[in-house]
């Protein structure tokens, strides 16, 4: 009998550590320890650039034991020899801490330099005497002459840095010195983290990364790792409905007047006055003609009926009972609950271009004028407006649109190798899909084991049928198709690969089968991508899990349950 052994990939159902902030109505958690860097041990790959240093792998013991540590050697020339990361996005208030594992090697001083933005931020350590030479970072002695260096900044503006962090060798008296060639320092464990504190080194091979973990905002319960594409929020003053840019019709708006679904006293109320009329407020929207969503997160405060209008089409919303009223023509609808009573109201219709959107107080369905009180109305949070069928998570603006980056999970080499099988394989994975049913026809991907663009075993949504697939140079091997998928429902599938042997169980459903087939030899697994930054799922993946061999049918059906 052969023993398999089994591999979970992840599963984001369990997971409940983590510091708890709000985005998108939901309540998000962010592991205690994310590293924003990647390639965190690898300071031979390019995504380090090297300055007058070369960068040698996997070269002597690393604090943990493994022999992963790399030497950064300078080079015979004069001036400074770094080793410094990509660019990154700073936000201006948001505090970072840096870290990084090392060891003298012919070189004593090194210089942890990390960019607010504004300007730089400098400490140099004395790796012979284990202290802090100058500046605000930190040293600490983790044994066999390795120290861990740390250094703390807030960002001072929002924007792209020249550079987040550097490492620079030093002769100990400048920065800028002639190298002879040979010395150096041993490298390993880089880490960049929000906090004020540098928490237990994690691994970043590659994988961009911090993801991003949704919660149900009224239970609690995790729903799973949120994978979405990338979206701009074309709305300004999110937040903001007293800023010039949000007209007003028989309303008066108070700053700040409640806490919002991520617990900040920043929701602004919205109150109609004594006239007869609409009571709203109002924005030029829009741009390219095409398909946009808008959305925003209302409470009660007085009017229980609460309107969003688009392109003059208007959708009612009942925040009593979070029910929707009525949707006039071209519209599509959507209300989701969120924190702290709110709840995130959307509409989507296809634009001919530029356009009004107005939120609007009612009292009741179907009420767009009526004689005011002079106190009632809602409290107000993340106005949003987005190209696409559906609502994304929120994303804040203030004085300019904002994009948010597509979110890509992969695991790529060398984690893929050791326990991928080439030769025979199952995938099981749970996961939502966001949207109605027209987007859920959109092709989008769970997971995708990809060789090329054109070589891959994948389990997606094609069509609004949850699929299992493999393609090998453009030509299908197996497409098995296992049944329509249904928005924001969790659905279960299992995939299993062998050469002439593909099955697929959905929901643990009738196996589809196809019994002749080549199979592609993937290095790479994209997880709510095809990894190649398309086809994404904009949904959670609950969890994923692995097995080395063919699963049965049976099995299968078990799996997929």
């Amino acid at each position: 009998m052969t023993n398999y052994t089994f591999q979970s990939l992840f599963d984001f159902t369990r997971t409940t550590s983590g510091t708890f902030v709000g985005s998108n109505g939901l309540i998000q958690t962010t592991p205690a320890s994310v590293n924003l860097l990647t390639f965190t041990q690898e300071f031979d790959n390019a995504i380090w650039t090297k300055s007058a240093v070369t960068a040698t792998a996997n070269t002597t013991a690393a604090p943990d034991g493994t022999s992963t540590a790399d030497t950064i050697t300078e080079d015979t020339s004069t001036g400074t020899h770094i080793v410094r990361f990509q660019p990154f996005t700073v936000t201006s208030g948001i505090t970072y801490t840096a870290a990084v594992y090392v060891k003298a090697n012919g070189r004593n001083r090194v210089r942890l330099i990390n960019f607010d933005n504004v300007s730089a931020i400098v400490s140099i350590f004395n790796l012979s005497t284990g202290t802090v030479v100058s500046g605000t970072g930190s040293i600490l002695s983790v044994g066999n002459g390795w120290y861990r260096i740390t250094q703390t900044f807030t960002g001072a503006a929002t924007g792209a840095t020249n550079f987040a962090y550097q490492i620079s060798l030093d002769d100990g008296t400048t920065n800028s010195y002639t190298g002879n060639g040979t010395s150096g320092i041993f490298l390993w464990g880089a880490q960049l983290e929000l906090g004020s504190t540098a928490t237990t080194y994690t691994r970043n091979n590659g994988g961009v990364f911090p993801a991003r973990f949704d919660y149900d905002p009224a239970t609690l319960a995790p729903k799973g790792i949120l994978i979405e594409e990338q979206r701009t929020n074309t709305f300004t003053y999110s937040e903001d409905f007293t800023n010039a840019i949000w007209a007003k019709g028989g309303v008066t708006v108070s700053a700040d007047a409640a806490a919002s679904p991520d617990g900040t006293v920043d929701a602004d109320k919205i109150v109609e006055d004594t006239s007869t009329g609409n009571h709203n407020v109002f924005n030029a929207g829009g741009g390219a003609a095409g398909v946009y969503t808008m959305s925003a997160f209302a409470k009660p405060a007085g009017r229980n009926w609460f309107i969003v209008r688009i392109e003059g089409v208007d959708a009612w919303f009942n925040l009593a009972n979070g029910t929707i009223g009525s949707v006039g023509a071209g519209l599509t609808a959507a209300i989701t609950p969120a924190a702290n009573g709110y709840y995130r109201c959307a509409i989507t219709k296809t634009l001919a271009g530029a356009t009004a959107c107005t939120y609007r107080l009612s009292t009741g369905d179907g009420i767009s004028s009526y004689t005011g009180d002079g106190v009632s109305g809602v409290f107000l949070w993340g106005a949003q407006l987005e190209a696409g069928a559906f609502a994304t998570s929120y994303i804040p603006t203030v004085a300019s649109q904002v994009t948010r980056a597509a979110d890509q999970c992969t695991i790529v080499a060398p984690m893929f190798a050791p326990w991928y099988n080439q030769s025979e394989g199952t995938f099981v994975v749970a996961f939502d899909m966001a949207g109605g049913s027209a987007s859920v026809a959109n092709n989008r991907i769970t997971l995708s084991a990809r060789e090329s663009a054109t070589s891959s075993h994948n389990i997606y949504n094609g069509s609004g049928q949850v699929t299992g697939w493999t393609v090998l140079s453009g030509v299908d091997q197996a497409y098995l198709t296992t049944g329509a998928v249904a928005a924001n429902t969790v659905t279960n599938i299992a995939y299993a690969y062998k050469a002439n042997d593909f099955a697929a169980s959905r929901n643990g459903g009738t196996v589809a089968t196809d019994t002749s087939g080549t199979l592609p030899t993937p290095t790479v697994l994209g997880i709510g991508s095809n990894s190649a930054n398309a086809l994404f799922l904009s949904g959670h993946i609950r969890s994923a899990q692995y097995y080395p061999f063919r699963a049965s049918d049976t099995q299968l059906q078990a799996l997929s349950t």
